[in-house]
């Protein structure tokens, strides 16, 4: 069976913030599980994602954009809004407050 680390020894281990070592794993750049309402990470994952972080002399660092959250959402000319809460404000003046 596979050690696994818990999330504040993944941290200590990278010297970064526990708060960091979580994203890492909440972004999926760092594989884990859930177990005992604790994230755990191997010691095999570990090693295999400082691998991939290594810096080559002469390559260029990028990080990896976010992965999109989902469609482009379609805006107002006018205002900039989103065109539903655009839409929601139509008339808003015709009432008389």
């Amino acid at each position: 069976m596979e050690d696994y680390l818990k999330i504040p020894e993944v941290a200590r281990r990278l010297d970064v913030s526990e708060k960091t070592a979580r994203r890492l794993v909440k972004s999926g750049r760092l594989p884990a599980v859930f177990v005992g309402g604790a994230y755990r990470v191997s010691e095999v994952d570990l090693a295999e994602y400082l691998e991939s972080a290594k810096v080559a002399p002469g390559r260029e660092v990028r990080p990896k954009a976010p992965p999109a959250l989902g469609p482009p959402v379609e805006r107002c000319p006018t205002c900039g809004l989103p065109l539903a809460l655009a839409r929601m404000g139509e008339g808003a003046g015709t009432r008389g407050f």
